[in-house]
């Protein structure tokens, strides 16, 4: 409820307000690869995800299938053997066109 309180200022629901917490800049992509996912327990499978976003520090992407926090993912682009990215499920969504991961990807330098 959007609105103004007694002394005048203006509430915006936190609900509404959006969070920035990625520490690298995202640019969009667009694609199909095929995502092959080891959970926590070693099991493997693979499944067709499409490309949302991507930055030095991972990707995003929309699975028709939920991927726990902590699995390790291989994303293979199509006609290229060897896989594009690797990374860790750090998030898992559920949104209404399927689930919304962020992968973590490359090494993340630690403060000195």
């Amino acid at each position: 409820m959007n609105g103004t309180d007694q002394s005048g200022c203006t509430a915006t629901p936190l609900e509404s307000i959006r969070f920035e917490r990625r520490s690298f800049e995202r640019q969009s992509a667009d694609g199909t690869v095929v995502a092959c996912v080891t959970d926590l327990l070693g099991a493997t499978r693979l499944a067709r995800v499409r490309m949302c976003d991507n930055s030095i520090g991972g990707v995003g992407i929309v699975s028709s299938v939920a991927m726990a926090t902590g699995s390790r993912v291989e994303l293979h682009a199509k006609d290229h053997p060897v896989p594009t990215v690797f990374g860790t499920v750090v998030r898992c969504d559920a949104h209404a066109d399927g689930f919304r991961i962020g992968i973590r990807s490359g090494a993340r330098q630690q403060a000195a």
